[in-house]
C-alpha cells in the first residue's frame, strides 16, 4: 500500500513488548482510517557493515546484497520508500540493539548513492522506544539521536516520539495500562500525506 506507513519493529523478540506496541499502533491507526506496514527486522538478517569502501567505489551497491539471507537492502528500500516512517526500539546500554545499529550503518549506501542525505520533501517520521529501567535522565538521549540522524540520511523529519520506562520483561506492555493509554494518547496524533 502506497500510503501505508512503514512500522520497523526493531527488537530481536518476536513476541514482546515491542511486537505489542506495532500491534496497538496498528489498530490505533486502522480506526482512524490510516495503514501500517510491518517490517520485523530479524536480527540474523542484517550482516554489519564493515567499512570496505564499496559503496563509495560503486554508488548504491553495497558487498553485502548477493549475500544469501542479508535483508538489509530490502529493509533499507522499504523505508525509503515509505511516506512515513515510525520505528520501535528497545534501548539496550542507553543505544538501539546492535541488529538495527548495523541496519543504519548499512544505510551509508544511501547517502553514497545520494552524495549526502536523500532529497525531496521531508517525510515525517516517529520513534517508540521503551527501557527496562524507570530512571535514568539520560536513558534515552544516545538512542534518539542515532535514529533521528539516520531519519534525515534517509529523508524524514523526526518528529516528537515516544518513551516508554519499565518494560523489561515480554510481557510488560500488555499489563501496563499506563504505558497502553500514553500509546494510544500519543498514537492519537500520527498522521502523513
Amino acid at each position: 500500500m502506497p500510503n501505508s506507513l512503514c512500522l520497523l519493529h526493531a527488537s530481536p523478540r518476536k513476541h514482546g513488548n515491542g511486537a505489542a506496541i506495532c500491534a496497538a499502533i496498528a489498530s490505533h491507526l486502522a480506526q482512524r482510517g490510516f495503514s501500517a506496514r510491518l517490517v520485523h527486522l530479524e536480527a540474523e538478517h542484517i550482516h554489519p557493515c564493515t567499512a570496505c569502501g564499496s559503496c563509495a567505489e560503486n554508488p548504491g551497491r553495497c558487498i553485502y546484497d548477493a549475500l544469501e539471507g542479508d535483508l538489509a537492502r530490502q529493509v533499507l528500500e522499504s523505508i525509503a520508500q515509505a511516506p512515513a516512517l515510525l520505528i520501535v526500539a528497545p534501548v539496550w546500554f542507553y543505544g538501539p540493539p546492535a541488529h538495527l545499529k548495523a541496519l543504519i550503518d548499512r544505510s551509508q549506501l544511501f547517502w553514497e548513492q545520494n552524495g549526502g542525505p536523500m532529497q525531496g520533501p521531508q517525510r515525517p517520521a516517529w520513534n517508540v522506544l521503551t527501557a527496562g529501567r524507570r530512571k535514568g535522565e539520560r536513558l534515552f538521549e544516545a538512542g534518539s539521536l542515532i535514529l533521528r540522524c539516520f531519519e534525515r540520511q534517509m529523508g524524514f523529519a523526526p518528529k516528537e516520539g515516544l518513551e516508554l520506562r519499565g518494560l523489561d520483561s515480554p510481557g510488560d506492555f500488555s499489563a501496563s495500562a499506563e504505558a497502553q493509554e500514553q500509546l494510544k494518547a500519543w498514537s492519537a496524533g500520527l498522521k502523513w500525506a
